[in-house]
Parts: C-alpha cells; sequence; structure tokens
C-alpha cells in the first residue's frame, strides 16, 4: 500500500504573490504622480533615482502588487474614517509615502540623510533646485 501513495508537496517551491494586472505601471504611475504634485513638474535628482532606486526593486521582485493591494487597503480605510498607514518594510519606504500607503514623511527626512550619504554635489544641486523653486 505504501508503494502506492506518491509524494506530494503541500506548498510548491517558489513565490505565488497575487496578480493585478497593471499593477507594475500602477505603482509607478500613482508614485510619480505624487511626487510631481509635491516637488513640482521637475522632480530633484534625488527624488528621481530614489523612487528610480526603490520601483526597479519592488518592480523586479514582484512586489508591486502588494503595495497595491496595501495602498487600496489603505485609501479604502481612510475613505471609510479610519485612520490607518502601513509600517515595516513597506511602509518606511519613499514609494510608500508617493503612494499613499503611509503617512510617514520621507520627502526632507529621507533626502537629507541621502544627501549626506551621496556628498557635497548633492548638497549644492539641492540649494540650487531650491533657489529655482521658491516662490
Amino acid at each position: 500500500m505504501k508503494d502506492e501513495i506518491k509524494a506530494i508537496k503541500p506548498i510548491p517551491d517558489g513565490k505565488y504573490p497575487p496578480v493585478i494586472e497593471g499593477s507594475d505601471e500602477s505603482l509607478r504611475e500613482m508614485t510619480y504622480k505624487k511626487a510631481h504634485e509635491i516637488y513640482g513638474d521637475k522632480l530633484p535628482e534625488v527624488v528621481e533615482e530614489r523612487l528610480e532606486k526603490e520601483l526597479k526593486s519592488i518592480i523586479s521582485n514582484g512586489y508591486s502588487v502588494l503595495y497595491i493591494i496595501a495602498q487600496k487597503l489603505v485609501k479604502k480605510s481612510n475613505d471609510d474614517g479610519f485612520l490607518v498607514g502601513s509600517r515595516g518594510s513597506v511602509g518606511s519606504s519613499f514609494v510608500a509615502t508617493m503612494s499613499g500607503i503611509t503617512e510617514t514623511q520621507h520627502s526632507i527626512r529621507s533626502i537629507f540623510r541621502l544627501l549626506w550619504r551621496q556628498g557635497t554635489r548633492y548638497w549644492f544641486k539641492l540649494c540650487w533646485w531650491i533657489s529655482t523653486t521658491s516662490t
């Protein structure tokens, strides 16, 4: 009898994330839309580089669908009057802030931290950008 029973694997190897068609493009569009609302038509180089770095990692690893799901849940909850936000690896990213998943403000703190790591060249670019966009 034992020889007649085949070995089965209840959970196959690999990643099996949920699928939402167009989630890669949706995440990219919503993050850039919000970034442009905050920083204007011409994004500061450091902002665009950070967004691209995070989006590339998120999309290439197949996690954009998880960000879209989190964004939809947070938006629905907020629309219904519940104050919620995401924390952890999703909630602490710049993409999460730009997509409305979290209310954490990365716009200043993270940019200055990134500028500090990148060196003087970026400080001068930020100062130039601020001087040209001030009203």
